[in-house]
């Protein structure tokens, strides 16, 4: 869940569909959900429906903490410096 790595940020749907490359239908379905479930907060301004993290959330810290270590910096850094044949460090 992007949101949950920039609980800072608020984005629009249609921006947040674009961003993650997802038709708007199927993200406004999820917002949906994830808004019943608590995990979101959203608002709306004029015609777009905003959404943000919610950090007050029970699972947010453990969420947080998940996806930094899945989708985080090392993570990222591993895979777009990855040398093929090398040893990563959480091999050796």
């Amino acid at each position: 869940m992007w949101l949950m790595l920039h609980p800072e940020q608020e984005y629009g749907v249609t921006e947040m569909a674009a961003r993650l490359g997802v038709p708007l239908s199927t993200l406004h379905r999820e917002v949906i959900r994830l808004d019943e479930a608590g995990l979101v907060a959203s608002r709306t301004q004029g015609r777009n429906r905003l959404i943000r993290a919610n950090v007050d959330h029970p699972a947010a810290n453990a969420l947080t903490q998940l996806l930094e270590i899945t989708f985080g910096p090392r993570a990222v850094i591993a895979e777009e410096f990855a040398i093929e044949g090398a040893v990563r460090w959480c091999e050796a």
